[in-house]
C-alpha cells in the first residue's frame, strides 16, 4: 500500500484540479457567450419597478458549485492531514514475542518468590 503522504498528496492535487475545472467550466459560458446556455439576465416588474433577475443558470450553478467546493475542500483537508501525519511504525512480530516471553518469565519469577516467602 502506498504511504499516507502519497495518498494525501494525490487527494490534495485531485481536489485542487477538480475545483479549477469546475470554476472554469462554470465561468466559461460567460467568457464565450452562447445562445445555448440562455444566460441573459431578465428584468421583472414588481409594483411598477423593474428588478434585475439573475439568469436561471445560477440557480443550479451556485448550490452545485458550493457542494462540489465543500467536497473538494474536505478532500484537500484529508490529504493535507495524511501528508502531515507521521507514518506508523511497522510491528515486528519477533520482537513482540520476545517481549511477551520476558514478561511471562518475570511473572513466573515473581510468583516463585511469593511462593517461597509464603512457605517460609
Amino acid at each position: 500500500m502506498p504511504s499516507e503522504k502519497i495518498v494525501g498528496s494525490v487527494f490534495v492535487i485531485v481536489g485542487i484540479i477538480v475545483i479549477a475545472i469546475f470554476i472554469i467550466w462554470g465561468l466559461l459560458p460567460f467568457i464565450v457567450p452562447s445562445q445555448v446556455y440562455m444566460l441573459t439576465p431578465g428584468e421583472m416588474t414588481i409594483f411598477n419597478s423593474k428588478i434585475w433577475v439573475p439568469p436561471l443558470y445560477w440557480l443550479l450553478f451556485i448550490p452545485i458549485f458550493l457542494a462540489i467546493l465543500l467536497l473538494c475542500l474536505i478532500l484537500i483537508w484529508i490529504g493535507a492531514t495524511l501528508i502531515r501525519l507521521p507514518a506508523p511504525e511497522e510491528i515486528d512480530i519477533e520482537k513482540l514475542e520476545k517481549e511477551l516471553e520476558k514478561e511471562l518469565k518475570e511473572e513466573e519469577k515473581t510468583e516463585e518468590k511469593t511462593e517461597k516467602e509464603e512457605k517460609q
